[in-house]
């Protein structure tokens, strides 16, 4: 099975905070080879899911984690303050809290729901020369898995209220300010994976977020009810080989 991963980096942000365009920098498209998902539990250990492009993500029965009521109604009642159109037709979308993104892809899917299971791979960068990257999981080859509204290791207050708008298989682009993000900083020693980079005090955020989309995990494949399949918008519903054993694949050999 050969996945290719298709993404565009995001348009550059000025120093007033709005969208400049990229200028001829390309992302180049990454290829993932392998054989199939590979099975975890959900959260999953860093190194469960492999590195496929694809996953398969187990609930829990009876294990559930909801979002604070006080954090998802701050989440959810954030609001647009300003929208700026773009040259190529997209929109700036600026919120009250100083957040701002743009959407580069429109997935398929509904907007999660505050507690809702979700698989997002996350590509973040300080706002400094050169855009070093503080967190990268298309490299790490697993994407993030969390219940939205309980921010994991990797995702800010700022990221959040991007997400909590975001449809399955979107792709957005967002600016988070830095009291929205590691307004403290982080030092190395804090340093924890997924991250990569200590962040310096009062340091504004750029990311490039995905959301995967999910489906029931084929039973003919030797998975079971409990088990979901996901995948980017572009390979949804989520293929794969039919002589694929997902009853006994334990790891990412």
């Amino acid at each position: 099975l050969k996945v290719v991963l298709m993404w565009s980096p995001p348009a550059m942000f000025t120093a007033v905070g709005r969208f400049r365009d990229a200028g001829p920098r390309k992302q180049q498209l990454r290829s993932v080879q392998g054989t199939g998902p590979v099975p975890a539990q959900c959260p999953p250990a860093p190194s469960s899911l492999g590195r496929r492009g694809l996953a398969i993500c187990s609930l829990l029965g009876g294990f559930t984690q909801r979002a604070a009521p006080s954090r998802a109604k701050q989440m959810r009642s954030t609001k647009e303050v300003e929208r700026l159109k773009l040259e190529d037709g997209s929109e700036v979308v600026k919120l009250a809290s100083g957040v701002q993104y743009v959407d580069l892809r429109t997935g398929g899917g509904e907007v999660p729901q505050m507690g809702d299971m979700v698989l997002a791979h996350v590509k973040g960068y300080l706002m400094e020369k050169d855009d070093p990257v503080f967190i990268n999981t298309y490299d790490d080859g697993a994407p993030l898995i969390f219940y939205l509204g309980t921010m994991p290791q990797g995702v800010t207050p700022g990221l959040e209220e991007a997400l909590a708008t975001m449809k399955l298989g979107s792709i957005r682009a967002v600016q988070v300010p830095s009291y929205m993000g590691y307004p403290n900083g982080l030092a190395r020693a804090g340093v924890k994976f997924p991250l990569r980079l200590p962040i310096p005090l009062k340091e504004g955020l750029r990311y490039e977020v995905e959301l995967l989309r999910c489906v029931q995990a084929p039973v003919e494949n030797g998975a079971d009810q409990a088990q979901r399949l996901c995948c980017s918008d572009a390979q949804y519903p989520c293929k794969v080989p039919s002589k694929m054993r997902l009853d006994v694949i334990s790891d990412g050999t």
